[in-house]
């Protein structure tokens, strides 16, 4: 019996840095340590290998800007006739379009910020989610979401059928560990303690807030740093205003290049891992915080709520001066017997590639 044929388009894993590209990686190398009986197939823009997976690369015009609505609505449906493929699997969104109906859609949906929070997003990024999102959710055989909350978020906004809707747990790549390994810490000035928050700087992180708190926080904790691990997104004048007003700016570090060994060590040394976000479709930086063995405190809101660690604490609708409190009491004053401690194993027994293969 033929092996059923899938194409992924996998074009994040070459044109984006935030989690959604790290999703991205992590279910293909899944896919080939699990030696799937599947032929899969996957479309990326660089000739980079995926171990036992076979890579195509788009021609280099369809990498350029300009070029991306023809590669989305032509050149895909085009790759994927020609291969003469059962599924196309498009895992960022948006698509896949014009194929012929013998082939079945797949489309992950990792959050509808862009519709529930147009304000936060460049405004053609939004427009175009609005143009196109309901009617790839209609035209989908099977819509995969990373948290059950992004799966109620577009059966309420677009009446999708729940059985047409599957929640695969994301995971972390196997380059993010626990380590005692502080020296590249130690050689660019990075000192404990520190709090750590890690994703792109865009309105919905809320790094103003994250900045407000440790402007709270360090009158007290006068050694404390605050460590942002993020590329440079969109509308982020904000943040910049707020970094670049803080008092203690000199103590504020903002990096947009750190490779998974490097991460890691980031992770295992913080006092603390902290988001303040607006909304999360899932928060993979969180699983990797608690594979890292990290303490970690989060917004109660979003599919956030999902997480279940000992490793993990919430917070509510407090101001930035009664958070700060919180960590103060919580982190400072009468730490976390888990502080810098193991890694959550009921947790990272849920949340792993391997599952995400699997489904």
């Amino acid at each position: 019996m033929a092996k059923t044929k899938i194409l992924i388009l996998a074009d994040p894993l070459d044109s984006q840095n935030a989690g959604i590209k790290r999703a991205i990686e992590g279910i293909l190398h899944a896919l080939g340590d699990q030696g799937s009986e599947l032929h899969i197939i996957v479309l990326r823009q660089k000739n980079e290998p995926i171990p036992n997976l076979k890579v195509i690369t788009y021609p280099r015009i369809f990498n350029s800007t300009g070029f991306r609505f023809f590669k989305y609505f032509l050149y895909n449906p085009y790759i994927a006739r020609k291969l003469n493929v059962d599924v196309v699997f498009e895992p960022a969104h948006f698509g896949p379009f014009l194929l012929p109906a013998k082939m079945n859609r797949v489309t992950m949906i990792h959050d509808i910020t862009p519709i529930k929070f147009p304000e936060l997003h460049r405004s053609f990024s939004a427009f175009i989610q609005r143009c196109f999102l309901g009617s790839i959710l209609k035209k989908a055989d099977v819509i995969f979401t990373n948290s059950a909350h992004t799966t109620k978020d577009i059966q309420d906004t677009y009446n999708i059928p729940t059985e047409k809707t599957t929640t695969i747990p994301l995971g972390v790549g196997k380059s993010i560990q626990l380590t005692t390994d502080s020296s590249w810490l130690k050689s660019n000035g990075i000192t404990t303690p520190y709090l750590l928050s890690v994703g792109t700087i865009e309105p919905r992180k809320n790094y103003t807030q994250l900045i407000e708190i440790f402007n709270q926080l360090k009158p007290v904790q006068k050694e404390l740093k605050l460590v942002i691990v993020g590329k440079w997104g969109w509308r982020y004048h904000d943040t910049t205003k707020a970094l670049n007003s803080s008092p203690y700016r000199d103590d504020i570090l903002v990096l947009d290049s750190v490779n998974d060994e490097q991460l890691s060590a980031l992770y295992t040394q913080c006092a603390l891992f902290i988001m303040t976000s607006i909304y999360e479709g899932f928060g993979l930086p969180v699983v990797e915080a608690v594979k890292c063995g990290a303490q970690c405190l989060l917004p109660y809101h979003s599919s956030l709520k999902e997480f279940n660690s000992q490793n993990i604490e919430f917070y509510k609708d407090e101001s930035p001066q009664e958070i700060a409190q919180i960590i103060l009491d919580q982190y400072f004053n009468t730490p976390k017997e888990n502080k810098h401690g193991l890694p959550d194993q009921n947790l990272l027994s849920i949340y792993n590639f391997g599952h995400s293969a699997q489904v």
